[in-house]
């Protein structure tokens, strides 16, 4: 079920809005003449729905929207989402049981729902790939290898779904640049700061496109990253894993 979108026009917020009117105006060059209050937006636009803590470009803030139909099945989603990542990240194979799910619910689900809820079961996935590795300190999270890598750097991988400036929500966090790149300790606090759902790892966005890369001790010196060769021991994660998405 929807929440509604609002919009942030003129400098106050506009709505709330349905979702599909949003994406009706948004494929509209132009307003609709026959609408009795015109409303232009564009990929630009910020918008949010209750529950947002700040505005976002819209295209991000639909599949916000269209996550919250996952409220009303959440515990049937995580055990969709936990089977499918069991079964080799089968995105694709949990959308269709998420949609029919929906669907046998009695909700109506657009083919541009289906897309956003794709997104959305995407990052579930890999959130919760990550909490068990987190959790279990593998891969990536080995306290041995913390000796010679003491820090991850945040790579952008893929185009953006919605218009984002990573490097800016990184400084906006507390972090600092290194000769432009995104490089901290494993245990710095900007970890937690980046993300939507309170996790120190990624997706820290429902739309993910970077990764973290660990880097070496070498490589942390030159960018003046003080590293004493200690092991790095990160915090237990302090709660269990829900749905990320949920307003």
């Amino acid at each position: 079920m929807g929440v509604g979108i609002f919009l942030f026009i003129d400098s106050q917020a506009n709505g709330p809005h349905d979702v599909d009117v949003i994406e009706r105006l948004l494929s509209q060059a132009e307003p609709d003449e026959d609408d009795p209050a015109p409303i232009q937006v564009s990929p630009e636009t910020l918008a949010a729905i209750e529950g947002m803590k700040d505005w976002r470009p819209i295209e991000e803030v639909i599949i916000w929207e269209r996550a919250q139909m996952l409220k009303p099945v959440q515990a049937e989603v995580f055990s969709i989402v936990s089977k499918k990542l069991n079964a080799g990240s089968d995105t694709r194979g949990a959308r269709s049981e998420v949609v029919k799910l929906l669907r046998d619910r009695g909700a109506q689900v657009s083919m541009p729902a289906v897309d956003s809820l794709g997104v959305v079961l995407q990052a579930n996935m890999d959130l919760l790939r990550y909490y068990n590795q987190y959790s279990e300190r593998s891969n990536l999270w080995e306290v041995e290898s913390s000796e010679f890598y003491p820090a991850f750097e945040i790579l952008v991988v893929s185009e953006p779904q919605c218009p984002r400036d990573w490097k800016s929500l990184w400084v906006a966090a507390g972090g600092v640049l290194r000769e432009g790149r995104m490089v901290a300790k494993r245990n710095d606090p900007i970890w937690l700061k980046l993300s939507d759902f309170n996790f120190p790892f990624p997706p820290f966005r429902l739309d993910n496109e970077l990764i973290l890369e660990s880097v070496d001790r070498n490589d942390c010196e030159k960018l003046g990253i003080e590293c004493d060769g200690s092991l790095i021991h990160l915090p237990p994660l302090d709660r269990e894993f829900e749905l990320a998405g949920l307003l």
